[in-house]
């Protein structure tokens, strides 16, 4: 196992999901995007849980409570998951579906990256001298 994380974002807004896996890329984390809760489910099904989930909840297809449900009911619910809405009380919505914590739209990378290194810890590059063989 190389220890590199993955953080799966879920969210119908592509270029939301473009600025967090940049962000998140940049600290040395793997990140998996979905456009939304079926193909998030899909992806869990065939890859495995990933080490953290950012969910939207208000997207087409199968939305935020429809794929914690599924994740519920299946026994996929392994990872931590935060909440990433515009929604007026991203809070709520967290606590209505269990989440783990929320981050509210519009966030700043910083915030982004504080709140991935509370749930993961910070990532830390292994210099080529102290790999274990």
């Amino acid at each position: 196992m190389n220890g590199i994380t993955t953080l799966l974002v879920v969210d119908d807004d592509a270029d939301l999901r473009e600025v967090v896996a940049l962000a998140v890329q940049r600290e040395g984390r793997r990140v998996v995007e979905a456009e939304d809760g079926r193909e998030a489910l899909d992806h869990i099904l065939a890859q495995g849980t990933p080490d953290l989930i950012l969910l939207d909840m208000n997207m087409p297809v199968m939305n935020g409570w429809e794929l914690a449900r599924e994740l519920r009911a299946r026994g996929l619910w392994r990872a931590p998951v935060i909440v990433i809405t515009a929604a007026h009380d991203a809070e709520r919505s967290a606590k209505e579906i269990g989440a783990t914590g929320y981050l509210s739209k519009p966030f700043d990378v910083r915030t982004l990256i504080s709140t991935v290194q509370r749930y993961l810890g910070p990532f830390e590059m292994r210099s080529p001298e102290s790999r274990s063989l």
